[in-house]
């Protein structure tokens, strides 16, 4: 039984570690676009958001969250995913009152994105975020 549970612990450790990993700066280089969904129920039942955005080969991102225009940023990694943290010109939806996103990239590769987005009222801590999360594809 001991061994059956060493195996499984050697299992989930490295199956955990595979998927902690955040993807290169580079395997996000490209044009995207998709579908920024929020988390919260009042305004998830509205719909979800369109979402553009490129990221150049220095890693810069820019791009649009619904009306909202990115400004450039660059991307800052950590153990789980790249983050990128950009103030917004405009309001994402008409309903959406915040100034900065923070972009969690937590997987791309095979031409899918997959991150979550935080919207807040600044930069740093914001216990009103509006959080949700991006699912994107390679732009055409």
């Amino acid at each position: 039984m001991a061994d059956f549970r060493t195996a499984l612990a050697a299992v989930l450790f490295v199956a955990t570690a595979a998927f902690a990993a955040p993807p290169a700066p580079s395997a996000l280089t490209g044009e995207w676009q998709g579908t920024f969904r929020f988390y919260e129920a009042k305004l998830a039942a509205k719909g979800t958001v369109p979402i553009r955005f490129s990221v150049a080969a220095d890693g810069t991102l820019t791009g649009q969250v619904g009306g909202a225009k990115l400004a450039p940023s660059r991307p800052r990694a950590t153990k789980e995913h790249l983050e990128f943290s950009a103030p917004l010109d405009g309001r994402v939806r008409d309903d959406v009152d915040k100034v900065h996103a923070i972009v969690l990239v937590t997987r791309a590769e095979g031409g899918k994105l997959e991150a979550d987005l935080h919207l807040k009222s600044r930069a740093g801590l914001d216990l009103v975020m509006h959080p949700g999360e991006v699912r994107a594809t390679r732009a055409p």
